[in-house]
C-alpha cells in the first residue's frame, strides 16, 4: 500500500494509508482480481439479510413523491410515523429536494411538522 504524507492542522506530520486499488477503471479491477481473487465490496446480500432497508427505501420514494406534489397532510402523517431519530433528517432531505433550483417547489417550515393542530392538513 502506498503512503500519503501531509501536515495536520497542528503542524504535525501525519501519514495516511491509501488503498492499493481504487477500482477507478476496469484495468485496475482486473489486476486486483488476478492478485486477490474476485472482490465484491460489500458482499451483495443486503436485500436478503436486511429487507427493512428495501421497505424504507420504497417508503422514502413515496414520501418524496408526495412532497414534490405538495400533499403536505400526507407528508406530515408519514413523517409522524417515522422513528423519532429519522424525522428531522427526512424533513431536511425533502426540503433540499423541493428547493432544488431545477424543481423550485415550496416546503413548510420544520416546526409545522411537529404541531398538533388538526387544521394543518393531516389526511
Amino acid at each position: 500500500m502506498g503512503r500519503l504524507h501531509g501536515l495536520s492542522r497542528m503542524g504535525k506530520r501525519v501519514v495516511n494509508m491509501t488503498h492499493k486499488y481504487n477500482f477507478e477503471n476496469a484495468t485496475e479491477k482486473r489486476i486486483a482480481d488476478k492478485e486477490l481473487g474476485h472482490i465484491t465490496s460489500p458482499h451483495p446480500d443486503g436485500q436478503v439479510k436486511h429487507p427493512e432497508h428495501l421497505q424504507q427505501h420504497e417508503m422514502l420514494q413515496i414520501l418524496q413523491r408526495h412532497a414534490l406534489n405538495e400533499k403536505w397532510g400526507t407528508v406530515k402523517r408519514m413523517i409522524s410515523e417515522l422513528p423519532e431519530h429519522q424525522k428531522k433528517d427526512t424533513i431536511h432531505m425533502l426540503r433540499k429536494t423541493n428547493h432544488d433550483p431545477l424543481i423550485g417547489k415550496n416546503f413548510p417550515d420544520e416546526a409545522w411538522f411537529f404541531q398538533n393542530n388538526p387544521d394543518n392538513g393531516i389526511t
